[in-house]
């Protein structure tokens, strides 16, 4: 010990000192930490309930790890999209879809457009919004069921305590199977992302400061076709690839720059969140429903599988093998031939078919021949077709295909994918018996949809234009049919879902030139069904088609499965196109003539459209 007493002192003063400095810089370094760390985190900012909607509990760290994600945040995790024919996507056969992106209970869905994707696309159906159902009952959800062989609606208690199961709920439950697996130490932590990606989740990717989840190409066309989407725009040149698609619910946009990953932007229809994120509780429930088109039910559902196979231009059913149809030849004249299992060897879109999960060889296939031939009175005083090479068409169809139409909104075609006989006004396609019966067979066939399809173009072409001479005749009275069925059954189509409003019979609002019987509805939707109905030559307007698909499923007394057959079409070959009379028509002519109106009412989506994607994408 020193002598000098003030030698001490001073030393330890400087030792204190040198303490209480050194506290107070780990003081500040501890206060400081979150700074440091959102300077550390690419993905800071990007964690929000803003930015990732419902997905942003996915994120945390759990148990033991929240120490370690404190000091060294990870990167935050996102679902896995999947899809294939047999599977659906994620797993799910049956999609609904809505017109704009929402969440449960209006909860916002999030600004990253994956995160829109998944509030646009259910896993279930939404509950119909009835008067008691939007102003407070949350706990029920209405189902479409089969009682008997009439279809009823009624309200079934959730388990889940939610109106329907939603993907949240999905990959909470994964999430939790992870979380027990870690923690009783069954995986290491250098398989954390093998882990991650066995039950469905992903390590978001971050770009343009923009969360991202990666996606194969199949997945997206799966999104795509579910959605009822066409190309509207194109640009491939230098600067590389830039597409856009319109939908039912909204647009899509495919950026891919020379050597930078390709990007997907979805872009909902718009919506007024910002102003529903302000209300909390029943209230907020209220606007949600009502901001979120109340005139038509809240959701559509729609089948992965059927959505691909018209896509690649194939049908399926209990009566026909898997059938595809080619595109238009660049000929003036051609005849349609059939090959078994020929898809191979004529299908223009068999690897979208094969990369889609489809196996080529179990599909037939109808494709052109080109047949040069003048046209000849026969011994009934007929025209009879004859080849070049002497051989006579043994009373073969001819239908005159008309040139593709051309959108000015959408991009044109070029003029390669425009056969030489388009160029003059259309072609001459001449269908023989065999064939004939092979047609009448695909149109009992179609599958049965609520919406618009984004079709095969040969295959709406083709069919299209075989049944149009039949369904023009049909035309008045299905139109009367539906309108009767409006008025007859307005208590089930609201609790489908429709508005009150929108069924409400005007007799005063209809012009005094248009005659109405009394058993007609003259409300709004009647007048929308029978307006659409009556139009030849298609459209494009998807509420339309709503509309007309949802009267006409009301008229069926079976289940909704069962109406992918009919047997109008195969009873109609071979008879004389004679005009219908206005009268009601029984519900296998409703909805044989309903699936050819929704294919003719469809989008063209090319088949082609996977040669310009790579092979994974982002979306952003």
């Amino acid at each position: 010990m020193c002598d000098n007493p003030d030698i001490d002192i001073a030393s330890l003063v400087a030792a204190w000192a040198s303490v209480i400095v050194t506290a107070a810089g780990l003081a500040g370094l501890f206060a400081q930490a979150d700074v440091i760390k959102g300077q550390l985190d690419p993905f800071h900012g990007c964690r929000s309930v803003d930015q990732l909607g419902p997905w942003a509990r996915f994120e945390k760290g759990h148990s033991f790890l929240q120490f370690r994600e404190r000091l060294t945040p990870t990167a935050p995790r996102g679902p896995v999209l999947t899809s294939s024919i047999s599977n659906g996507l994620c797993g799910e056969r049956f999609i609904h879809i809505t017109r704009r992106p929402q969440g449960r209970h209006g909860k916002e869905h999030g600004r990253a457009s994956w995160t829109r994707i998944f509030s646009t696309f259910h896993p279930r159906a939404l509950p119909v919004a009835s008067t008691d159902v939007v102003h407070g009952i949350d706990d029920a959800t209405i189902t479409d069921t089969e009682k008997g062989s009439v279809a009823v609606h009624q309200i079934e208690d959730d388990p889940s305590g939610s109106p329907s199961y939603s993907w949240q709920q999905r990959w909470q439950e994964l999430d939790k199977k992870r979380l027990a697996e870690e923690q009783a130490g069954l995986h290491k932590g250098h398989i954390k992302r093998e882990m991650d990606k066995r039950f469905g989740f992903q390590t978001l990717t971050q770009y343009n400061k923009k969360p991202c989840i990666k996606i194969s190409r199949t997945t997206l066309i799966t999104c795509l076709v579910v959605a009822n989407a066409y190309q509207c725009r194109e640009y491939i040149g230098g600067a590389g690839v830039r597409l856009m698609f319109g939908g039912y619910s909204g647009s899509w946009q495919i950026h891919w720059p020379i050597g930078s990953p390709a990007m997907v932007e979805f872009m909902g229809l718009d919506s007024e969140d910002e102003e529903l994120g302000t209300w909390h509780g029943q209230q907020r429930l209220q606007i949600s429903h009502q901001r979120v088109d109340p005139t038509y039910p809240p959701s559509i559902p729609r089948r992965v599988d059927k959505c691909i196979l018209m896509l690649v231009g194939v049908i399926h059913g209990d009566t026909l093998d898997k059938l595809g149809f080619p595109e238009p030849e660049e000929v003036e004249s051609s005849v349609l031939r059939f090959s078994n299992r020929g898809y191979a060897n004529h299908g223009v879109s068999t690897h979208l078919y094969n990369i889609m999960g489809g196996t080529h060889t179990e599909v037939d296939c109808l494709f052109h021949e080109s047949w040069p031939h003048t046209l000849c009175p026969g011994a009934d005083g007929e025209m009879r077709a004859i080849g070049n090479d002497g051989v006579e068409a043994e009373k073969a169809m001819q239908l005159l295909i008309p040139a593709p139409r051309l959108d000015l909104n959408r991009k044109k075609r070029k003029s390669k994918d425009i056969p030489h006989g388009a160029l003059s006004g259309g072609w001459t396609l001449w269908v023989p018996k065999y064939e004939q019966q092979i047609l009448s067979n695909a149109l009992d066939c179609l599958p049965w949809s609520y919406l618009t399809w984004s079709i095969h173009r040969g295959m709406q072409c083709i069919l299209v234009n075989y049944g149009n001479r039949i369904m023009n005749a049909y035309r008045p009275a299905l139109a009367y049919t539906l309108r009767k069925a409006i008025k007859d059954r307005a208590t089930e189509l609201e609790k489908r879902g429709w508005s009150p409003d929108f069924l409400q019979e005007r007799p005063e609002a209809v012009p005094s030139h248009i005659k109405i019987r009394e058993d007609e509805s003259t409300s709004e939707m009647a007048f929308h069904a029978a307006g659409a109905v009556l139009k030849e030559g298609g459209g494009d307007s998807g509420d339309s088609v709503r509309v007309v698909t949802d009267v006409a499923r009301i008229l069926a007394y079976r289940p909704e499965q069962e109406l992918d057959k009919t047997r109008f079409w195969s009873d109609m070959l071979g008879k004389e196109v004679q005009p219908v009379p206005v009268k009601e028509l029984d519900p296998d002519t409703v909805i044989a003539l309903v699936k050819l109106f929704v294919v003719q009412w469809s989008n063209e989506l090319h088949h082609n459209v996977w040669e310009n994607l790579p092979l994974e994408l982002l979306v952003m």
